[in-house]
């Protein structure tokens, strides 16, 4: 009857532990974020939205959050030897200019895992706003991609914990 126990009580060690090891994991955000999205609408906005930019602040924010001594990798630079990569790249915006009753607004992220320029994982995280009566709350076009921006940021350090 005991060795049942001690089983689960390995096993409840064991996935605490491993939770503890990938929190002490570093990250570097590859910055500025790249941007693949094309259409009607992304390049305007993408200027006055500030698209790329308020989406780095908001997965930097939620990084160093959960992975403490994460930081920064300008452009293209060299990561150091074993160093774990985070690069974004915004796959699809979609969104008509306007406020309240503009519709829907959409965006996806392909976020890649690298370590010597090799790719460890990858996924891509969609939200959408819910568009019409209730963008009256939401502020107007450019508060929606924020409001994604923050829910995708979220999704992609989740993902980070444990990625597949």
């Amino acid at each position: 009857m005991k060795k049942p126990f001690a089983v689960t009580l390995l096993a409840v060690i064991a996935s605490v532990t491993a939770g503890t090891v990938l929190a002490q994991d570093k990250f570097l955000i590859q910055l500025p974020i790249k941007m693949e999205a094309a259409g009607a609408n992304v390049d305007r906005i993408r200027v006055e939205c500030n698209l790329e930019k308020v989406l780095a602040n908001y997965v930097q924010a939620k990084v160093v959050s959960q992975f403490p001594g994460s930081g920064t990798l300008d452009g293209d630079a060299a990561a150091p030897a074993g160093a774990k990569v985070l690069r974004l790249t915004v796959v699809s915006v979609f969104g008509a200019g306007g406020g309240a009753y503009s519709g829907t607004k959409q965006m996806g992220v392909r976020a890649d895992i690298l370590a010597d320029k090799k790719t460890l994982a990858t996924t891509i995280k969609e939200r959408q706003s819910m568009g019409g009566a209730a963008g009256l709350f939401g502020g107007g076009t450019c508060a929606a991609f924020n409001k994604l921006s923050e829910v995708l940021a979220a999704d992609i350090t989740t993902w980070m914990i444990s990625p597949q």
